[in-house]
């Protein structure tokens, strides 16, 4: 199934039109707990936690943010989908 536009979701951040449903329906084990505040704490946390891994890269961002936070999301997911084969060729000269 191809990958589909990249899409920026509020909250949720980078992902495209194929990883995007499996964002917003969590498959893990906070939607069991039946204790609502509980609950809700975890998915803030959760939701907190993926934001902060990105604050460690704003340093290195040269040019356009919104480009290089694409062109990143792409590649590692890519990388992902295939299991790690990388299939492009870097000029080296």
């Amino acid at each position: 199934m191809p990958a589909g536009p990249y899409l920026v979701l509020p909250f949720l951040g980078p992902g495209s039109l194929r990883d995007s449903p499996a964002r917003l329906l969590p498959l893990d084990g906070w939607r069991y707990i039946e204790h609502i505040p509980t609950r809700n704490v975890g998915y803030a946390t959760r939701l907190m936690q993926s934001r902060a891994e990105f604050l460690s890269y704003e340093e290195i961002v040269t040019g356009d943010n919104y480009l290089f936070i694409r062109d990143a999301y792409l590649g590692i997911r890519q990388h992902a989908v295939n299991d790690g084969i990388v299939d492009e060729i870097f000029n080296e000269d």
